[in-house]
C-alpha cells in the first residue's frame, strides 16, 4: 500500500528561519506537499518546488536566484530525462552550486544508497516515509555544520575566496594545508586549480588524476581535466576525460556541446551529431554555435537543421535567415536561399548582405539578371563590397562569351 504522506494538526513552532530557500526536487505531488508543511511548521520558510530534474536545475541555474543560499531537497526517484542522481552531479559539478546543502532522499538504507552519498558528496540522507521529527533534526544538523563546518572545509573556502581575487599562490598554499587534514576529490581539484592558475599544467592535471583516483564519480575532476586538454589544444588528451563527465552527467549543455566540437574535428560527424543534439535539448541557445561549426565543417544540412532550431531562440532573426539561406544555397537549394531572403529583405531591407547572398543563390540557379539586381542592390547600399562588384564583372562576362 502506498505511504500518505499527512501531518495532521501541524503548527509553526517558531517565526524565525534562517535565510535559506528550500527547493524540492521531488517527484511526488503528495511527497512535495508534506514536505513543505513540516517546513512551515518549523518556520517561515520560501520553498520551491520542482517535479522534474530538469525543473530543478533551471531553478537553481536562474540568474535572478544567484545570490540565494539553497537547501536542496532531491529524490532519486525523479520523473523525466533527469534522475535524481544527476541533478546532485550537475550541482556538485557546477561551481556556483558546488557548495550548496544537498540531501538525498531514498527508499532504504542500503549499501548501495551509502555509497552513492559518498560519490555525491550529499550533507544528507532520510529514509522514506520520515515525520516532521527526522527532517527538523537533519535540518538543523545540517545548517549548524554550515555555519561552523570543520576545519578543513573552512580552508576550503579561505582558498575559494582567494582564488576568486586572483591571489593564487596564497589559495594554493591553504589547499595544500587543507589536503593534509582530509586528502579527498574536492580538494585536489581545488589544488589543481590553482596549480593552472599558475600555468603548472602538469601539476595541475596530476591532482585532477588524484581527484578521480579518491572518486571516480566525481565529475568536476574530469571537468576540469578536459578543460585544460581542450585549452592546451590537446583534444585527444580531453575526450577520455570529457566522455566520462558527459557519461557521469549527461544534462550539462556546454559539456555535450564541447565533446561535439571534438567529435567534429575529429571527422566522427554522425558522434558530434548526437553529442550536439543532446546539447541543444539542454540548452537551444546553443542551436547557432552548432550551426556555424557544421557550416565551417561543410556539412550544410546539418548547418541546416540546427540553424533551424535556432530560429526558435535566436533575437536576431535576419542573421539567423541570412546563415539558413548559405546552408540551402550550398545543398543545392537555391529557390529555397532565395525564398528565405525574399522574407529577410521585407524585415531589413538596407542589409547588403543580405541582397549580396540572394544574389549568389539566383546565381547558383543560373537566374543571371535577377542575380545581378540583387548585386546592384547590394553595391548600393554599400559600395565597398568588392565580392558584389566581383560577382557582376563575372555575370557580364559570361553574357559577352553567349552573345559572342
Amino acid at each position: 500500500m502506498a505511504q500518505e504522506w499527512i501531518i495532521p494538526g501541524v503548527e509553526k513552532k517558531t517565526a524565525n528561519s534562517p535565510n535559506i530557500t528550500i527547493l524540492l526536487a521531488v517527484g511526488s505531488i503528495n511527497l512535495r506537499q508534506a514536505i513543505k508543511n513540516m517546513f512551515r511548521a518549523m518556520g517561515d520558510f520560501k520553498v520551491h518546488e520542482a517535479g522534474t530534474g530538469e525543473k530543478a536545475l533551471r531553478i537553481l541555474k536562474d540568474e535572478k536566484e544567484n545570490d540565494k543560499d539553497y537547501f536542496v531537497i532531491f529524490d532519486l526517484d525523479l520523473p523525466g530525462d533527469t534522475p535524481g542522481i544527476n541533478v546532485a552531479r550537475e550541482i556538485r559539478s557546477t561551481k556556483r552550486l558546488e557548495n550548496l546543502a544537498l540531501v538525498l532522499l531514498a527508499a532504504d538504507a542500503s549499501r548501495d544508497n551509502v555509497a552513492l552519498i559518498a560519490e555525491l558528496e550529499v550533507s544528507g540522507c532520510l529514509v522514506k516515509p520520515f515525520g516532521l521529527g527526522a527532517l527538523e533534526k537533519k535540518f538543523l544538523q545540517i545548517t549548524r555544520e554550515r555555519s561552523n563546518p570543520p576545519e578543513h572545509i573552512k580552508m576550503i573556502y579561505r582558498g575559494e575566496k582567494l582564488l576568486s581575487e586572483s591571489n593564487h599562490k596564497d589559495a594554493l598554499d591553504i589547499f595544500l594545508a587543507s589536503q593534509q587534514i582530509k586528502n579527498s576529490a574536492r580538494v585536489n581539484v581545488h589544488i589543481g586549480e590553482a596549480f593552472e592558475k599558475l600555468s603548472r599544467f602538469d601539476m595541475a592535471h596530476s591532482h585532477y588524476d588524484k581527484a578521480i583516483d579518491a572518486n571516480d564519480k566525481y565529475v568536476r575532476a574530469y571537468s576540469f581535466a578536459a578543460t585544460l586538454y581542450m585549452k592546451l589544444s590537446k583534444n585527444n588528451l580531453a575526450l577520455p576525460y570529457l566522455e566520462e563527465a558527459t557519461r557521469l552527467s549527461p544534462f550539462n549543455a556546454f559539456r555535450q556541446y564541447s565533446l561535439g566540437g571534438i567529435y567534429l574535428n575529429g571527422g566522427d560527424e554522425p558522434g558530434a551529431y548526437g553529442a550536439f543534439e543532446r546539447a541543444v535539448k539542454i540548452n537551444p541557445g546553443f542551436s547557432m554555435e552548432i550551426a556555424e561549426k557544421f557550416l565551417d565543417y561543410g556539412n550544410s544540412e546539418s548547418a541546416e537543421f540546427f540553424f533551424r532550431k535556432s530560429l526558435a531562440v535566436e533575437r536576431n532573426k535576419v542573421d539567423v535567415f541570412n546563415r539558413l539561406g548559405i546552408a540551402l544555397r550550398r545543398q543545392g537549394k537555391w529557390q529555397e536561399a532565395v525564398n528565405i531572403y525574399k522574407k529577410v529583405v521585407r524585415i531589413d531591407s538596407n542589409n547588403a548582405g543580405i541582397y549580396f547572398n540572394m544574389g549568389r543563390s539566383y546565381f547558383a540557379g543560373e537566374m543571371l539578371e535577377q542575380a545581378a539586381t540583387c548585386f546592384k542592390n547590394a553595391l548600393r547600399l554599400d559600395p565597398s563590397l568588392l565580392e558584389a562588384d566581383n560577382e557582376l564583372k563575372k555575370i557580364e562576362k559570361m553574357a559577352k562569351t553567349k552573345n559572342n
